[in-house]
């Protein structure tokens, strides 16, 4: 199976090809909801003097170079509101290569307070344990398995291909790695069960070499239906 699906290709075409530097002076929708949501539909790029008309329920985000910012309406609104913030290539560098976490100190770990802002993977290309679906990786035999909390132990049953195999994730350990010998490839279908809540299935889905910037990144994702990582970079990306 190839990065971009059959079935996907006419999506994935509109969104990725003919990506020159201009046309990161547009801003993506990324998310979009409310009556308005067929007229901004997720993918779409809106020239920089666009505006958006929004309905009463409506809630759209746009990422330009910036970052996002979120409108809701009703109201009438600029694609670009020339605040002149600064860019955001720094948090998208470090959300494509961080590499995995050291565990943490052994009485240093609380858990998350409910006030708390939702704990994101450190990598954009990390399995969530907590997320199913399809997850985008540029190297599916490298995979690494994150969790959020971190306060106590868990232990994972994986399940893929007719092998099954258990890892275990100390206290303070946010990340583990499936066992060694395992040939995961484009298109596998893993099954992650953890006591006390409901088993997750991803399906990993190879893509070349990432993109450098933030809209080819998220154009990708959408394109290929890798909804958590989406919502990943979203919230990694400056909110103004």
């Amino acid at each position: 199976m190839t990065w971009l699906d059959p079935v996907r290709w006419p999506i994935a075409a509109a969104l990725l090809a003919a990506l020159p530097a201009a046309a990161f002076a547009q801003a993506m929708v990324v998310r979009s909801s409310g009556p308005s949501a067929p007229q901004y539909p997720t993918g779409r790029k809106l020239a920089a003097d666009a505006r958006l008309s929004l309905a009463s329920n409506d809630l759209v985000v746009l990422l330009d170079g910036e970052g996002t910012r979120t409108l809701r309406g009703p109201g009438s609104f600029a694609v670009t509101d020339r605040t002149g913030g600064a860019s955001a290539s720094g948090g998208l560098v470090a959300l494509l290569t961080a590499g995995r976490p050291p565990r943490a100190r052994t009485g240093a770990v609380r858990a998350p307070a409910s006030s708390d802002p939702a704990p994101q993977r450190p990598n954009l290309w990390f399995a969530d344990v907590a997320r199913g679906g399809r997850l985008c990786t540029p190297d599916p035999a490298a995979l690494v398995l994150w969790r959020a909390d971190i306060a106590g132990a868990a232990r994972l049953r994986l399940t893929a291909g007719g092998q099954t195999a258990e890892v275990t994730m100390r206290e303070g350990e946010a990340t583990a790695t499936p066992p060694a010998g395992w040939a995961l490839a484009d298109g596998a279908r893993i099954t992650i069960e953890r006591a006390e809540v409901a088993p997750i299935a991803l399906e990993l889905v190879k893509i070349p070499t990432p993109p450098a910037e933030a809209q080819e990144v998220a154009a990708l994702l959408i394109a290929q239906g890798c909804d958590a990582q989406l919502d990943t970079l979203i919230a990694a990306m400056p909110a103004r």
